[in-house]
């Protein structure tokens, strides 16, 4: 778990320590050497600096995003709220969440909803079976709504409202919806080794995987080309660096295909997305938004309100607090990988 709201002073960076992020969020897995020719460093300058940024829990880690629609799995996102509030039944719940195999994220949010819970499941009866469960767990989560996302349509770890004006405008990438991809059982221990671990270096994953490295080096190649890595992620603390972030939810007229392409567009292209999804059910589109203050949230939500005003019905904010799970897929789960051959 970590708070993803600003506590205490921002972490002083340089420009090199800047530049170091913005390479690693081009991909997590970029060796020393190609990002010391990026920044004018030594190899080993690199790697000092890297170190001193999780130090600084600036740099918390790095994550392999999957493809789930690869994985032949369909995403969710519960929001709940808990009626009366009381800290012991939410210590409960993310406990609860957190041991699932199907839930991969756990927000907690300050708002009308107190939770995000973001779920993977192979068919819609496991995803009810999982709310039933959730329901009859926690009787006080009396407020819910879910949607089923069908295909994101943005997202990046640093978006370009952070650090302005160093590298190139960064967009962010887009993820397609395929048909599940059939992962053998070598294909599955690398994604069990290198999931939580992006950063892995080849030594270690040869040792987890008790594969060569050119086997390992050929099956990475492999899985990306296919569309089921989709990159590799680092994971950045946006409070550490002056940011909070914002969940934004909305709802949309009658659907409009062309004006829901521009939309996604403007996005992926915006400074201060991290995310965006188009989604049905409850609702119709969630987007995580970056804020250095109120007056910044406010700013992009108006822009995004006169670009779109004829096609938002209506929209939620929620002010994110704390991540008490983010993985690429639930601890402990294979089965969703191990066997979405059949």
């Amino acid at each position: 778990m970590y708070v993803l709201v600003q506590e205490g002073s921002p972490v002083a960076l340089d420009v090199k320590d800047k530049r170091i992020l913005l390479a690693l969020s081009e991909n997590a897995r970029k060796p020393y050497t190609d990002i010391a020719r990026k920044v004018g460093l030594s190899p080993e300058g690199v790697k000092y600096r890297i170190a001193r940024l999780r130090e600084q829990n600036v740099l918390l880690g790095a994550r392999t995003v999957i493809s789930f629609s690869r994985l032949g799995l369909t995403s969710y996102h519960i929001f709940l709220s808990m009626h009366p509030p009381d800290a012991k039944t939410e210590t409960a719940l993310v406990r609860f969440l957190q041991s699932r195999h199907e839930v991969n994220a756990v927000l907690q949010y300050l708002g009308k909803w107190d939770y995000e819970i973001a779920v993977a499941t192979r068919t819609p009866q496991e995803f009810d079976d999982f709310r039933s469960a959730l329901m009859q767990e926690f009787p006080r989560a009396q407020d819910e709504q879910f949607s089923m996302i069908i295909a994101p349509v943005a997202g990046t770890s640093l978006p370009a409202r952070i650090f302005p004006g160093i590298g190139k405008d960064r967009i962010g990438r887009t993820e397609e919806c395929k048909e599940p991809f059939a992962l053998d059982e070598v294909d599955t221990r690398l994604l069990m080794a290198i999931g939580e671990n992006a950063d892995s270096s080849i030594l270690d994953i040869m040792a987890h995987t008790k594969l060569s490295r050119d086997q390992v080096s050929y099956r990475m190649r492999r899985l990306q080309d296919e569309g089921v890595i989709v990159e590799f992620r680092p994971i950045i603390n946006y409070g550490a660096l002056g940011y909070s972030m914002h969940a934004v939810l909305l709802r949309l007229q009658a659907r409009d295909a062309k004006r829901e392409r521009t939309l996604a567009s403007y996005l992926r292209n915006h400074a201060a997305v991290i995310w965006a999804a188009r989604t049905i059910g409850s609702l119709d589109m969630i987007i995580y938004i970056i804020s250095k203050n109120p007056s910044d949230f406010h700013t992009s939500i108006g822009d995004l309100r006169v670009r779109f005003g004829d096609l938002i019905k209506s929209y939620e904010t929620l002010i994110a607090y704390k991540e008490h799970k983010y993985t690429w897929r639930a601890s402990g789960d294979t089965h969703s990988i191990a066997h979405n051959k059949k």
